[in-house]
């Protein structure tokens, strides 16, 4: 890293710390911990998430959203809105959710901060292999969990015995998206799980969603269809605008 690091100019970054060991010319994130009250801060606002994608136009772009710069738990923000939406669905303090997926994409970072701003435990795994998933979610007891289609052909890959050897019954609802998934796939998972495979879309940058439930969709087998509500945003001359 420290060669990656040498290379770049970082001289309009004022502030540079390193999370992972000692690496000259940034500050220690654990010493930095270490060296300050742990009591919440005199003025706490909220902000926003930047992620970079490419998924929805092709093009690799930062996504910078408009800060609420609103006091923390403003429950008009948008931070707040969308732990809300996940409380929704039933994560509470008391729940237990894994992330299989890395926290550089846009859903598994906010639903991982949404379901730790609700008080819920989340687990997240440095990489998906599908035994090691259905290990923690007997372990700990995962009561959600989000996937995308490619990590449920890949458990299904796993035979009936091997995937009859972990407990499950501790999951309350498993989130799938980002992708449209092949019927036969979702079929087998809603045998294998039961009712309880959620489906939704959405983008990083915040332009709409749709969901849909295991016994919508067994209605009528299709991607997720039912739009939620959400403000739509145009861009115009000076800033964004909201209606």
């Amino acid at each position: 890293m420290s060669d990656v690091i040498g290379g770049l100019d970082l001289a309009n970054i004022g502030v540079r710390v390193c999370s992972d060991g000692a690496l000259p010319g940034f500050d220690d994130y654990v010493s930095i911990l270490d060296s300050n009250d742990p009591m919440p801060l005199d003025e706490c606002i909220e902000g926003r998430e930047m992620l970079y994608s490419s998924g929805t136009t092709g093009r690799p772009k930062g996504v910078r959203k408009p800060l609420p710069a609103t006091p923390f738990g403003d429950p008009t923000s948008p931070p707040v809105q969308v732990a809300k939406g996940i409380a929704a669905r039933g994560i509470t303090a008391g729940s237990v959710y894994l992330s299989p997926a890395p926290l550089y994409h846009g859903s598994p970072l906010v639903f991982c901060m949404s379901a730790q701003r609700l008080g819920a435990a989340v687990v997240v795994m440095e990489r998906f292999d599908p035994v090691r998933c259905l290990e923690l979610i007997e372990r700990h007891r995962v009561t959600y969990a989000q996937f995308v289609p490619t990590m449920f052909v890949r458990m299904l890959k796993l035979s009936d015995e091997e995937r009859a050897v972990y407990d499950l019954s501790s999951l309350e609802e498993v989130t799938h998206g980002a992708a449209p998934c092949p019927v036969s796939v979702k079929y087998r998972m809603i045998e294998w799980m039961g009712p309880i495979i959620h489906e939704y879309y959405s983008g990083t940058e915040d332009v709409g969603a749709t969901q849909i439930s295991s016994p919508e969709w067994l209605a009528h087998p299709a991607p997720s269809a039912n739009p939620c509500s959400m403000p739509h945003r145009r861009r115009e001359r000076g800033g964004i605008a909201r209606r």
